[in-house]
Formats: C-alpha cells, structure tokens, sequence
C-alpha cells in the first residue's frame, strides 16, 4: 500500500473502497504495540533508525514521523499480515 499526505497524522492511505479499513497512524501503533520488544529488529529489518520507532511509539500523541519513517514500516507490517493470512488460509 503507498501512501500520501495528510494533514491530521501527515500520511494516510490513498482513497480504497473499504471505508472500514484502519486509519494508519492507528495500525502503525497498534503493530508497534504487539511487535513491543522487538522494536530493535524491525529496525533492523525495515532500515528504520531504532530511535526513530520508539520517537513514533512513545510519543504517539505527539508524533508527526516522516514518509521515510512510515513507509517501510507499513511495507513490514503489511507483509507479516499477509504472511499471517497465508499461513492460515
């Protein structure tokens, strides 16, 4: 999924026809929250600075991260849901 700008958490996804679908500022810090404690390796593994995740996830009201932040963040979470749905399905 890419993304674009806008101005309530700065990036939101472009226009889908599920209105249901989460906002991202709310999966990011939903995944963040489950993935706690492996922060460390997310970054490792999206090239995200490790400071720059817990910038998003401890100051989650606050937080207004770049689209270099946000993109490959989503990418991953994305790709383990889509791994998580092939391993069930």
């Amino acid at each position: 999924m890419r993304i674009a700008q806008d101005p309530l958490f700065g990036y939101t996804a472009k226009k889908h026809k599920r209105p249901d679908m989460e906002p991202i500022k709310t999966y990011l810090l939903r995944k963040l929250d489950e993935s706690f404690g492996h922060h460390t390796e997310i970054s490792r593994q999206t090239g995200v600075p490790q400071s720059n995740i817990s910038r998003l996830y401890h100051n989650r009201d606050k937080a207004d991260p770049r689209l270099s932040t946000v993109q490959p963040l989503l990418d991953y979470f994305k790709a383990q849901d889509a791994d998580a749905s092939n391993q069930r399905g």
